[in-house]
């Protein structure tokens, strides 16, 4: 069995990041702790909001394990 190389690359509309250029572990754990006071005064809020509960839902996919436990004890 074998594969047949095609001559010319299929398009493709992801761009390539540079290993320079992407966020390191230490980077995104700064990020989420840095914004994880403002999410969480926000979720809890009288008036919550969605947009709230998204920005929380996105840095708990970002870094699980520093969101899930502090929103476990509240």
């Amino acid at each position: 069995m074998f594969f047949i190389r095609e001559k010319f690359p299929k398009d493709s509309w992801e761009t390539a990041i540079p290993e320079e250029a992407k966020l390191t572990d230490n980077e995104l754990t700064a990020f989420v702790e840095c914004v994880k006071p403002a999410v969480m005064l926000a979720v809890f809020n009288k008036s919550g909001s969605f947009d709230a509960a998204g920005a929380l839902q996105n840095l708990a996919l970002i870094k699980p394990d520093i969101v899930l436990p502090t929103l476990l004890d509240k």
